[in-house]
């Protein structure tokens, strides 16, 4: 059996329609200890799948029609199986975005997920699924015999108390999208001063936890899905690997967060790879935090960027600062008001970092710079993959520079993207 896929292509008037014809593929299982991780022939750019929450147009439809997330991912790899999940906790990261930690049972089989795959969601009372996508490392599924600590995480991530003993959870950081059912089931709130966790712990409404969350306690289906994923493809060779370039935009930062964090916790697991020789690029770019785009409002003047605003740049610098992972993290803002200068820095407190950014928009430029070798071009890109995700014209262009055989010319197996509308 075959089939054909819509996929998005650049023109002058923007995206236009362009039609694949691909040959049927069989997955292919490999065995991770007592539970199957499925490894699946991909497209290597992917337009498929929301990140976050909150898309739900395809590019295809007229602008206003949704396209159910089961209908736009029909085509990818998903396991065959629910999950029971409970939701923990709720963390506000700004008034756009909230983190939701998803408890598994004590007693169920370990979940086995790839860094960047997401969650088909089933909320109460809501017939269709939503997609989002996973944040968390994969390690933090598996059940521990004591709260997680590994030093790298927000604090949202690895110094709760909530995470009972035994447990492993799984993370999801969702967009506020009111038109998105499932979203907006998500989003639920409700009056009260206290922040209650699944474990009826009272938080006083003066942390960042959500301090009127609706949903704590509730209980979810959930299914994993996606092969925008870690490691690259069998026709990319790890171990030679170099560079490894994470392109984000906006909330496209959400399977790259998940991949960093995986690498950050040492060589070993599905990669197969003891010792990572390369360097990680992480380029991010979203909007001004202090002008409007993220927490709603303008700064005063003279007031401080927080990192902590900006959906996981703290956790990202602290992986950097510690040398959990060679390389460096650049960050680029946008939306900042005229006069503000073409640079500056972003204090994360909690983490005690201040990271500069630049007021400008990642270019393909800044992505090629990175990859540079001194043994040449041709030994750059065959040491190199990048990883892209972020809004369509975003990718697109990327994607279509990055593997022009006139441009930068990198083989297509190691520009690897997914879109998020």
């Amino acid at each position: 059996m075959s089939r054909t896929l819509f996929l998005p292509r650049s023109s002058a008037r923007g995206v236009v329609g362009l039609s694949v014809y691909l040959p049927a593929c069989r997955a292919v299982g490999v065995r991770t200890g007592s539970a199957h991780i499925f490894r699946y022939p991909r497209l290597f750019c992917r337009t498929v799948v929301m990140v976050g929450g909150g898309g739900t147009a395809e590019e295809k439809k007229p602008k206003g029609e949704s396209v159910p997330h089961l209908e736009r991912t029909a085509g990818e790899p998903r396991e065959k199986s629910l999950i029971p999940v409970v939701i923990q906790r709720v963390d506000r990261v700004n008034d756009q975005i909230r983190l939701f930690r998803l408890g598994l049972p004590a007693s169920a089989q370990p979940v086995k997920f790839l860094p960047g795959q997401w969650l088909d969601v089933y909320c109460p009372g809501i017939a269709k699924a939503g997609g989002f996508t996973l944040t968390s490392s994969p390690s933090t599924a598996l059940p521990r015999n004591a709260p997680a600590t590994t030093g790298h995480g927000s604090s949202a991530e690895s110094n709760s108390t909530d995470n009972g003993i035994g447990r492993g959870y799984l993370e999801l950081a969702v967009q506020r999208s009111p038109d998105n059912p499932p979203a907006a089931w998500l989003w639920q709130d409700q009056d009260a001063p206290d922040h209650v966790t699944s474990g009826g712990e009272h938080r006083s409404s003066s942390t960042d936890s959500d301090t009127s969350s609706a949903v704590i306690g509730r209980e979810l289906q959930v299914r994993i899905g996606g092969s925008f994923t870690w490691p690259p493809p069998p026709t990319v060779d790890v171990a030679s690997l170099r560079k490894v370039v994470f392109v984000a935009g906006g909330v496209g930062v959400n399977p790259l967060m998940s991949m960093l964090s995986y690498l950050a916790e040492g060589p070993s697991g599905v990669d197969g790879v003891r010792n990572h020789q390369f360097e990680v690029e992480f380029l991010y770019s979203v909007k001004d935090p202090a002008g409007g785009g993220v927490s709603g409002s303008k700064k005063a003047m003279g007031e401080q960027r927080r990192g902590e605003e900006v959906l996981f740049l703290d956790r990202i610098a602290r992986v950097f600062e510690e040398g959990h992972v060679k390389g460096r993290l650049r960050l680029f803002l946008t939306g900042l008001a005229t006069g503000d200068g073409t640079n500056g820095e972003v204090v994360c407190a909690d983490a005690g970092i201040k990271i500069p950014f630049e007021k400008r928009r990642i270019t393909v430029d800044d992505v090629a710079s990175v990859i540079q070798s001194t043994d040449g071009p041709s030994a750059a890109k065959d040491a190199a993959v990048v990883y892209i995700c972020g809004v369509p014209s975003m990718t697109d262009e990327f994607v279509r520079q990055l593997t022009d055989p006139e441009g930068v010319g990198m083989a297509r197996d190691r520009v690897l993207c997914e879109k998020w509308w």
